[in-house]
């Protein structure tokens, strides 16, 4: 398709980089910064290309391309409106870098780098803009958002860029509440009469602490490397054949009434209450805390009554027969039994 578009436009100007181009008349970055240095469709053939190469499952740049974009567009703004090319064609540049990485601050930053700081508020107008109006997309995935961009939305606390695309809902329309996704009435796998779910009591405990407790040092080198609490908890109860071990950061609060800690913007709060979840039955639970008394003791411990979910799937062969031989999936199903 890169080849077709090549000889479809009859120039070999949109690929590779696009820094510099040893043809004095190709359309470069560079060239941008210059009047009649790109066409007014520039910008929109690199991007075409661009698109085309990722979404054909090749490497086609991540940084690169969007300075070769934004530039392009810039001079083309430029050129429309009658204003400085050159000033045009460093907001573009910058610009769609902030937009596609949302990183506004550091985009101005680096326009005043590159571009010396008299126009420091036109860069950061742009960035900003661009942030804003990109919505929840960019081209990091793992992206974590901490706060929404619009005041009516409601996100889960550190969600990621991914999860925030799984959900939009089918118009492509992002839903400004985060709703579970509701089963089909019309999958048959899903709401089968033929499934079960069975159940069985168990327990859950949650420890309250702060991701700078340790384990007391007792050694020299136990004073030189010393023990996170939280992972010898987790450490403790995976030797111990618990069935589940977990730990999560809260973002806002207090524990052991202390002091309300806060989730920190650059830097991780060593002072924010961590919890420690660990399931199983309550007599194993009970022995856990029991056996690690010295890594639990201090700290504030929860209990509380759960219910293990157990679904079975009833298997059904081809041509809609059941297993038992009944065609018409009606007859009834045998109880499974619970293992004890």
């Amino acid at each position: 398709m890169v080849i077709g578009l090549v000889y479809l436009l009859g120039t070999r100007d949109y690929l590779g980089l696009g820094v510099t181009n040893p043809d004095p008349e190709a359309v470069t970055i560079l060239s941008s910064f210059t009047p009649d240095g790109a066409t007014p469709l520039s910008w929109w053939w690199k991007l075409l290309f661009t698109a085309v190469t990722l979404s054909c499952g090749f490497k086609g740049g991540e940084v690169t391309p969007l300075f070769f974009i934004g530039a392009a567009l810039g001079n083309a703004f430029a050129t429309l409106t009658s204003a400085p090319v050159d000033l045009f064609a460093g907001l573009g540049f910058i610009a769609v870098f902030a937009g596609a990485t949302n990183t506004p601050l550091a985009c101005t930053l680096m326009g005043i780098e590159l571009f010396g700081g008299h126009y420091a508020v036109y860069f950061a107008t742009a960035c900003f803009v661009a942030y804003f109006f990109s919505g929840h997309s960019g081209i990091y995935a793992s992206q974590r958002i901490s706060v929404p961009k619009r005041a009516r939305e409601t996100l889960p606390p550190d969600v990621t860029l991914r999860e925030v695309s799984a959900l939009n809902d089918a118009k492509g329309n992002f839903s400004p509440s985060f709703q579970r996704p509701r089963l089909n009435p019309s999958d048959d796998t899903m709401m089968s009469s033929e499934n079960h779910v069975l159940s069985n009591a168990m327990g859950k405990i949650h420890i309250y602490l702060t991701p700078r407790d340790r384990v007391p040092a007792s050694g020299f080198w136990e004073k030189m490397i010393p023990r996170l609490t939280y992972r010898e908890i987790v450490q403790a109860a995976k030797k111990d054949g618990l069935k589940s071990a977990s730990s999560f950061m809260t973002h806002y609060g207090f524990c052991n009434g202390g002091k309300i800690e806060t989730k920190g913007s650059e830097a991780p709060n060593p002072n924010l209450t961590l919890c420690v979840e660990l399931i199983d039955d309550k007599s194993a639970l009970e022995d856990f805390c029991k056996r690690h008394a010295g890594l639990l003791s201090g700290h504030m411990i929860v209990y509380k009554h759960v219910e293990h979910w157990n679904v079975q799937a009833r298997p059904v062969v081809e041509g809609g027969t059941s297993p038992n031989g009944d065609t018409n999936g009606n007859s009834p199903l045998r109880e499974p039994v619970e293992d004890a």
